[in-house]
């Protein structure tokens, strides 16, 4: 069993670890010599990096407080993923996982994370967007692109009512919303849409299909490089300013 406090935690639940596995078989994937595994614990949170075969490079944030398994995790990609898991208690995943998934574009960047001033301090998978986590109470502190500050909303409640529980809003860069599901990966829905917002606030929403590859097991892949998205967006949604 993989040792990560995310993988750790859900593999005992059959639907959770078909949910972990799509999202990390992705496109443009770092080398696993480029993910070196570490592992370390703030009074708080748990912090996981480690190499997903076949492609994935991942961080997993875990807070030590999982009791009566309602809790609320983090999980980043060098595909610019911010996942934000939440598990409800003890039951089926189908109602007691659920989970807000958002992508930083530009992407590929090997994410990784320090320990800094008692928080961590995690470099997400897209170019120069930083997120900071309370290591004392794993709450997210701050979130910011080019040191330019975004706004996080985080709920203090964990349930199934509140869309995941975090909002970003005024990210400086471009922010993919697939927005919130319960007991599955939100995008795995090809007619869902995804909302996409630019760093000036305007916003755009297009199907998951159009945004996602989906092969017969509904893993969902990126469909074009960060310079082919950029194109595409020119046509489809003209008013948005990539920022890259």
């Amino acid at each position: 069993m993989i040792e990560g406090g995310f993988i750790k935690n859900f593999l005992v639940i059959p639907f959770v670890a078909t949910f972990f596995i799509s999202i990390c078989q992705l496109a443009n994937a770092a080398a696993e010599t480029e993910c070196t595994y570490y592992h370390y614990g703030l009074p708080g949170v748990h912090f996981y990096r480690q190499f997903f075969a076949p492609s994935t490079c991942y961080v997993d944030i875990t807070p030590m407080d999982t009791e009566g398994l309602v809790y609320r995790s983090y999980l980043f990609s060098e595909q610019g993923l911010f996942m934000v898991f939440n598990s409800y208690g003890d039951g089926k995943p189908s109602e007691k996982t659920g989970a807000r998934v958002f992508y930083f574009l530009p992407r590929e960047t090997t994410p990784h994370g320090i320990s800094e001033n008692g928080d961590l301090k995690i470099q997400t998978g897209s170019v120069d967007t930083v997120l900071i986590i309370d290591g004392t109470t794993s709450k997210l502190k701050s979130l910011a692109r080019k040191n330019i500050a975004a706004t996080l909303i985080e709920s203090p409640e964990v349930n199934a009512t509140n869309q995941g529980g975090v909002e970003i809003k005024d990210y400086h860069g471009l922010l993919i919303d697939t927005g919130f599901a319960l007991g599955k990966d939100p995008k795995t829905d090809p007619n869902r849409k995804s909302l996409i917002t630019d760093q000036n606030g305007k916003s755009c929403r297009i199907k998951n299909k159009d945004l996602f590859n989906y092969d017969n097991s509904d893993e969902a892949i990126f469909k074009r490089s960060d310079l082919e998205f950029k194109k595409y967006l020119s046509q489809v949604c003209p008013e948005l300013t990539p920022g890259y």
